[in-house]
């Protein structure tokens, strides 16, 4: 089978696409795969470089996704450029993570990812709807549109589905597939470290990584992420070393691949900060590391992860204080609490389960195609 499969180089998506690639190519199917969004950083193309398959092949481009500012004219050539890669490449399926492209179910089968959007972004991080302007209408038509049109639709949790339906009024059924990662890149067992990670884009509200300023530990705190938006000049804080002797807040900046499994596995303390959390790789990625996970209490991430986290009121920091402090102070249940996320992640996210569940959903579409 042959998946001309989109991808973004700004958040979560690349990872997610990363793994969805190597998957398919492993299960021998062709993959072609295109970016939008920005040129590809140096991590992300070496990995492209690396994936040495005769069944793969990519396109990068620099064309604005459809929530950045002013997209109209990029949008248009994204989806020249799609029609183009059809016409000529002939794929059984083809797979968007972007919402623009679903018109294009009238040339190919299409599935279309619900990662995240704007509307639903906007009412987790403000707590109200997101305001009439000129351009959210139209960016909210061109998600309805994508929606509507597609031929299947995926989410990555439940929660997100039901904010597609309701936020676009959609009618619709939405198919549940869980983001996934491979074991065997993280290494669980590395002796921890007392200290607490959040990973996430610190000019993000959503992420909400400076909640971590307001917490007092007499362990050290990081924070990894980005720093810089692709969309507008946020300001935060510049990487820096936890002041005072074993404590305080830590910015790390952006964190490649490789420097983020080593914080990960040793690190004994996960903490998610998100007021808004599609699904949460980074969590994904801290329990398959051994990490114990001190959550934001979010509808996902108690969808994702039932009884193997802590969670605290989401945005409070004095509550997500007195988490850190007990398990600081509670080595054994900290262990227990990072057994328990590691067997679930195992057993519910892996990598080879999202890609089997994708597997099916593209040969249900190419079998109707083919009727």
């Amino acid at each position: 089978m042959h998946v001309l499969l989109t991808t973004d180089s700004v958040g979560g998506v690349w990872t997610y696409t990363e793994e969805l690639t190597a998957g398919l190519l492993r299960r021998g199917h062709r993959v072609t795969l295109v970016s939008f969004g920005g040129l590809l950083d140096d991590g992300q193309r070496a990995w492209l470089l690396s994936m040495d398959a005769p069944g793969f092949e990519w396109v990068e481009t620099e064309y604005r996704l459809e929530w950045m500012d002013s997209p109209g004219e990029d949008l248009e050539r994204s989806a020249q450029l799609l029609r183009d890669l059809v016409l000529r490449e002939q794929p059984d399926v083809l797979h968007i993570n972007q919402f623009a492209f679903g018109e294009l179910s009238d040339t190919v089968p299409v599935l279309l990812t619900g990662h995240s959007d704007m509307l639903s972004w906007w009412q987790s991080v403000h707590g109200e709807q997101a305001p009439e302007t000129g351009r959210l209408r139209a960016y909210t038509a061109l998600v309805r549109g994508g929606l509507q049109t597609a031929t299947q639709l995926a989410a990555p949790t439940a929660w997100m589905a039901r904010e597609l339906r309701e936020q676009y009024g959609v009618d619709r059924p939405i198919e549940v597939v869980p983001n996934g990662r491979s074991p065997e890149l993280f290494d669980a067992g590395r002796a921890k470290q007392l200290q607490a990670l959040t990973v996430g884009r610190a000019w993000d509200p959503g992420k909400y990584v400076t909640l971590l300023e307001k917490v007092e530990v007499p362990f050290p705190l990081w924070i990894a992420g980005e720093a810089n938006s692709p969309v507008s000049a946020v300001h935060v804080p510049r990487a820096s070393a936890p002041p005072g002797p074993g404590r305080g807040v830590g910015y790390l900046g952006k964190q490649s691949a490789a420097q983020l499994r080593g914080l990960y596995s040793r690190t004994a303390i996960y903490v998610a900060t998100s007021c808004y959390e599609p699904f949460g790789l980074a969590p994904l990625e801290a329990a398959l590391s051994g990490c114990a996970l001190v959550l934001s209490d979010l509808p996902t991430l108690r969808e994702i992860w039932g009884d193997a986290a802590v969670f605290y009121p989401s945005r409070d920091g004095q509550a997500l204080q007195g988490a850190l402090r007990a398990l600081g102070a509670d080595p054994e249940r900290t262990e227990d609490l990072a057994a328990r996320a590691l067997a679930r992640a195992r057993t519910r996210y892996t990598a080879e389960s999202m890609v089997a569940h994708h597997e099916r959903l593209y040969q249900a579409l190419a079998q109707v195609a083919a009727e």
